[in-house]
């Protein structure tokens, strides 16, 4: 393929991206896109106050493909946790600590910012922290769960 092909196939791809509404889904097989100003947001479910939640693809509480954007204020704390599926996250913007375990501990948690991409397999055990106002791309296959290590933690419960 040429340059100038290949540049409008991109540029087609692009345009395409942001003109569907938010939190669409459907088959897997037919091309959804999605305007950002069309997100809506609201509080999410599973975390502390003040983690905004929208949808962009799919339906988290289903089975199935699901992607998500989550928006963290600065300082914002995520306790021990795992999840029962594979979770992939891109940061977007801002940055955060990530850490791994069963103790909130920052000592050996890594530094992220935007671009980066995280990946943590299904049951493992991690942290985090952000610091500064930080939105991450959540990506999935549903049902999305949360499962907190030590119950007082989990803000479903308090």
């Amino acid at each position: 393929m040429d340059t100038r092909a290949f540049a409008a196939v991109a540029l087609f791809i692009g345009l395409s991206a942001g003109n569907a509404m938010a939190g669409q889904s459907g088959s897997i097989d037919q091309p959804v896109a999605v305007r950002a100003s069309t997100l809506q947001w609201q509080d999410a479910v599973g975390f502390t106050k003040g983690a905004r939640l929208a949808v962009v693809y799919g339906d988290m509480t289903k089975p199935g493909p699901f992607v998500a954007r989550l928006a963290l204020p600065a300082n914002f704390k995520i306790a021990p946790h795992w999840h029962s599926k594979a979770e992939y996250l891109s940061i977007s913007s801002g940055s955060l600590r990530l850490g791994q375990g069963d103790r909130y501990d920052l000592t050996d948690a890594a530094l992220f910012g935007a671009g980066d991409f995280l990946y943590q397999p299904a049951g493992h055990r991690h942290f985090l922290l952000t610091t500064e106002p930080t939105v991450v791309e959540l990506y999935g296959s549903g049902p999305f769960d949360i499962n907190y290590i030590n119950a007082a933690d989990d803000p479903r419960h308090g």
